[in-house]
Formats: C-alpha cells, structure tokens, sequence
C-alpha cells in the first residue's frame, strides 16, 4: 500500500470506529422514564436528613509565644567572670539557676568598708547615749529646788543624739545597698525557660544596660487568634472579659500533625484597625514536656479549633448539595422543590440548617441541567 494513502486511511478508520461505538453504547443505554405527557422524567439521587445536634468549631491561626520574653542586663558594672553552659541558644534553664557572674571584687571590698562605718556610727550612738544621760543627771543636781523647769534640749544634748541615730541608719542604709550591688554580680534565672540568643562573652566589660542575652519562658505559651465579631457571639464572649470556664481546644501545626490540649484564656478589649478583628488568647502549658506530638516550638505557626455553642436538632447538608443562593432542592411525592434555607454553622464538609426541615426529608445530592420547582423527578437507586 501507498505509504502516503496509508498515513490518511489510519486516522479516518480510528475516528470511524469511535462515533460507531458512541452509537452502539447511546443505543444501549436506557430510555429516561416518561411521564403521563410524554415529558422525560429525570432521575436524582436523596439522602434522607436526620436532626442532630452538634458542638460548632470555631477555627484560627496564629503564632506560638511566650508569655514572658525578656533581654537579661547588669545592675552593675564589671568584667563578666562565669557564663553558665545553660546560656547558650536553645539550652534550658530551671528559676533560680546561675547564669552569668561579674567581677565582686570591687564590691567585696565596699561591703567592708560600709560595715566597719556601721560600727563606728553604733559606737558613736552610745558615746551620745551616755553624754545626753551625764549631762541631764547634772541638770537634775542643778536645778533640784526647781524640778518643774525643763532642760534646754542643747543642754541634755538631745540633738546630738537624734544626729547620732541618724547616722547610724544611713551608714546601715549603705551596707545594705553594697551587699545589694553584691548580690547584683550573680545574675539567676528569674523563670524557668529556654535561652534564645547570648550576646555577651568572657571576660568582656559590662555596665548596666548592656544586652547579657534574651530568654523566654517555657512553663506557658499563648496564641493570639484574630476572631470576628460574630465568632465571638458563638462563644458567650466579650470583648475585654475573661471566660468563666476554661475551654478546652485542640492545635495542630501546619508543618507536620499533631495536637496539643490548650485553653481560651482571654478575649482583647482593642478592635484591630487593619482587619476588624479581635484576639482570642489561647494557653498552652509546658509547650515543651512531654508529648506524643513532641514540644510546642515557639514562633511556630499553628491552626486553632474552639469549641463554640452546641445546637440542637439541625440537619447537615454536604456541601455539594447546597445550590445558588443558599438554596437545597427536595423530593416531595416525587416532584422537585426549591427551598431557601438559613444557614446556622457550617464547616469544611456541611452546612446545618432548621428552616422548616424535619427528619426524613430527602434531600437531592446530584445534579440537574434544568431545574423547575414542581417538576416530576424519579429517585434513583444508589
């Protein structure tokens, strides 16, 4: 055969073959029931609705935090002569524990020197003490016919008294405040938490205000959800209150599945200017203890599910079977309506709805090229 009559025949036979298999399966296929005039009755499938009653899910996102994050700093000036091995980015660290120690030496030293002050203004009290007491002895001798009169105060030296009492307290006040910068040259843990970044070194001289490192803690964690309005209306919530009872709520992160037992803590007063939306705060504790999913890492983005009200006796429509403007279609003595609903909640897979249902409704999940509230249609077997 012609090479070329062969490349034009293959095509046309292929094409051939296939309009004659449409016709031979088109003539196979059942003939749509007709009804009494003539009209072809068009075949849906139903479910039958059954009243339920649910819990709704209210869902966000957001970020995990510390509730505490802070930049450790000197209260005093020195050279650094300890850094601790917890403070290194990522190590953990118990409340209490020693982080960082400045030079002492210096503060040794006036710790000393305002204890011996503290001596010297105690012996200078009771030198006071007794001249005041000589000296209204002497007043007593002097003016025994006349006991009445009063001594000058300069007399009985009461006011070189008060002065030595005085000094007293101020040379206590100073030790008090040199054993302080003392103590202030042992830098603890005020939480326990993890550290985020060390931005100091050995040996390197620190004054008060310089950044030692920043640290967050570990023992709570919060997300701050945007909710709107509405949502909040679900919870029993207002703006600026904190929930009587705790709800519990489940999170899961985007990177990879798992969950978390966490808690709505509080809603915030301040309406956010850029997306009209509240924040719901929710707390999670001991992000980082034990758990199957493994630690709650902080900066991680995560989706959040509340529990919101419970509805009673509303009927579940899957997605697919919800048409244009919120309308379902229903097989009634086998003719087709058309029915406006309210929606109520809905999720992922169903809306839920009252609006006049009632348990076994049938409810028509397919679809129709033509659609006319009225018309004759024939349920078909699944």
């Amino acid at each position: 055969m012609n090479p070329r009559l062969k490349r034009l025949l293959v095509p046309t036979l292929i094409v051939s073959g296939a309009i004659l298999i449409f016709v031979i399966m088109s003539g196979l296929r059942p003939e749509p029931e007709r009804g009494k005039n003539g009209v072809r009755v068009p075949p849906v499938q139903v479910i039958s609705l059954k009243p339920e009653t649910i819990v709704t899910q209210i869902s966000g996102s957001g970020t995990v935090q510390p509730t505490q994050q802070v930049n450790l700093m000197p209260q005093v000036a020195g050279v650094v002569t300890y850094l601790a091995p917890q403070i290194q980015a990522g190590n953990r660290f118990d409340e209490g524990d020693l982080l960082l120690m400045v030079d002492s030496t210096d503060y040794v030293l006036l710790v000393h020197s305002a204890e011996a002050e503290v001596i010297r203004s105690e012996m200078a009290l009771e030198q006071e003490k007794a001249e005041s007491l000589l000296a209204q002895q002497e007043w007593a001798i002097y003016y025994a016919e006349t006991p009445e009169a009063d001594p000058n105060p300069l007399t009985v030296r009461l006011p070189q008294l008060k002065l030595a009492e005085a000094n007293l307290a101020a040379a206590k006040a100073r030790l008090e405040q040199a054993q302080l910068a003392l103590r202030r040259t042992r830098i603890l843990a005020p939480f326990t938490g993890m550290v985020k970044e060390r931005a100091v070194s050995l040996g390197q001289y620190v004054a008060p205000g310089t950044g030692l490192a920043t640290i967050y803690n570990t023992d709570l964690a919060e997300i701050h959800i945007p909710l709107p309005e509405k949502d909040l209306e679900r919870l029993d919530l207002r703006p600026g209150t904190t929930p009587e009872n705790q709800v519990q709520v489940s999170i899961t992160g985007l990177n990879r599945t798992g969950s978390w037992p966490g808690t709505l803590a509080r809603v915030t007063g301040d309406l956010d200017i850029h997306n009209r939306m509240f924040d719901a705060v929710i707390q999670v504790k001991e992000p980082y203890a034990s758990n199957p999913s493994g630690p709650l890492f902080n900066g991680q983005y995560v989706d959040v599910k509340i529990p919101g009200e419970k509805l009673i006796d509303v009927f579940a429509i899957p997605r697919e079977a919800l048409r244009e403007f919120d309308q379902v279609w229903l097989v009634e003595e086998n003719h087709l309506r058309i029915k406006s609903i309210q929606i109520l909640y809905s999720d992922e897979t169903s809306v839920f709805t009252t609006s006049g249902l009632r348990a076994g409704t049938r409810l028509v999940t397919s679809a129709l090229s033509t659609v006319l509230d009225g018309m004759t249609v024939k349920i078909e077997d699944i």
